[in-house]
């Protein structure tokens, strides 16, 4: 969040240099999906890289991008 508001005070100071902003926030982005996304990274928590055992006797895959283990409470 601070670099994206450092970027727009930065931006309306000095525009000439617009696109040396832009590529600061995208390498910003990149590096942070570099590290939400490499396997071993636990930057938002620990990564679950294996099935239970049963689960894979059965050649079943999981595939999940999610938030995190702990379920969502709903009123219903």
């Amino acid at each position: 969040m601070l670099l994206h508001l450092g970027a727009v005070i930065l931006l309306l100071a000095k525009p000439a240099i617009w696109l040396w902003i832009i590529g600061a926030v995208v390498a910003n982005h990149l590096l942070l999906i570099a590290l939400v996304f490499w396997p071993k990274g636990r930057l938002l928590g620990p990564n679950i890289r294996c099935l239970p055992t049963a689960a894979a006797g059965r050649n079943e895959v999981a595939l999940t991008f999610d938030d995190g283990p702990w379920r969502l409470r709903l009123p219903y």
